[in-house]
């Protein structure tokens, strides 16, 4: 059994589980891990086709090691059965410059994880934007990279099932921004934010606003897919916790960055945007320049200092005490 055909096997099955959904809920958890098993095995299938022959698909495998030939000549090979995971496959394309749209994929490894722990299974309908993406990655990847068509690859009967569900998704998700275009806001960084938000409920992005025409504070939301209502404190705080996961992760603080929101002294909720200067909830600024000695304030402060830097506080606290 090929690695090729591992990954269209895996894929046909997170498709056959979509289909069971309805008659047995846990199948939405077994879709979502063999489609985005699935698509990291076509990726591997690649790297072991661009790997030198006789190297025991060295681009695959997490260790290798220098050998020389009976000529001196020195090389490379794999080393053992372990294979790279999502980041090391990541870091192999980056390498060999191959362009996959890794923010649809790391959408796939999110709604994943969180689908066991938070989200509700009881709606296939929850599932048709990770179906959608999936379309989408194995779609641009098979045709520019594995000069392969899609439908047969997979079978026209598995692809056809996988475009009626791209079909049906994108005529919704477009009529959900449709309604969102409609209305008004604060910044247009709450407004992208709110058009990325996701169902507390069942993890869909298929929101759309109850009321059109207003400002988007205004109003409740309702999830399309499993019609649970959400305020709009609720869509607001769902779509910060979006970007910070998609956008701020470990690089980003690891290479000094401090986080992007923080809690609002004014609301209590934790979206007071550090790069806006407001918050995307109650639409109240805070001080971000201490009133005592002009320094910029962290976090932090922001949220629990009343307008005054740590340093300047200490120094207050300490001449209290004398």
């Amino acid at each position: 059994m090929t690695i090729l055909n591992n990954a269209i096997d895996s894929i046909h099955l997170g498709i056959d589980d979509y289909e069971l959904i309805e008659e047995n809920p846990k199948r939405l958890v077994s879709c979502t891990r063999n489609l985005f098993s699935g698509i990291l095995l076509l990726f591997k299938n690649y790297l072991a086709d661009l790997s030198p022959i006789g190297s025991n698909d060295l681009y695959i495998k997490v260790k290798n090691k220098e050998i020389t030939d009976k000529d001196g000549n020195k090389s490379l090979v794999g080393v053992g059965n372990n294979t790279v995971n999502f980041k090391g496959i990541v870091d192999r394309f980056n390498e060999f410059k191959i362009e996959v749209e890794w923010e649809n994929l790391e959408k796939i490894q999110e709604y994943r994880n969180n689908v066991e722990h938070y989200f509700s299974n009881e709606n296939p309908k929850a599932i048709q934007a990770i179906l959608t993406h999936s379309f989408n990655i194995i779609n641009d990847f098979v045709r520019k990279y594995l000069n392969e068509e899609p439908s047969k690859l997979l079978g026209q009967n598995y692809w056809q099932k996988l475009l009626d569900v791209k079909n049906v998704y994108d005529k919704e998700k477009l009529e959900c921004l449709h309604s969102l275009d409609q209305n008004t806001y604060f910044s247009a960084k709450q407004k992208s934010l709110i058009k990325d938000a996701i169902c507390s409920n069942c993890g869909s992005d298929l929101l759309k606003p109850i009321e059109i025409q207003v400002s988007a504070k205004y109003t409740d939301y309702e999830c399309v897919a499993c019609h649970d209502e959400l305020s709009f404190e609720q869509v607001i705080d769902s779509a910060v916790s979006v970007d910070c996961k998609r956008h701020y992760g470990y690089h980003h603080y690891k290479d000094g960055g401090s986080d992007p929101y923080t809690i609002c002294p004014e609301c209590g909720e934790e979206t007071y945007s550090m790069e806006e200067g407001v918050c995307l909830c109650c639409e109240e600024s805070a001080n971000h320049e201490c009133e005592r000695c002009s320094a910029s304030l962290c976090p932090e402060e922001v949220t629990w200092n009343e307008g005054y830097c740590s340093y300047c506080i200490h120094q207050w606290e300490k001449i209290q005490e004398e």
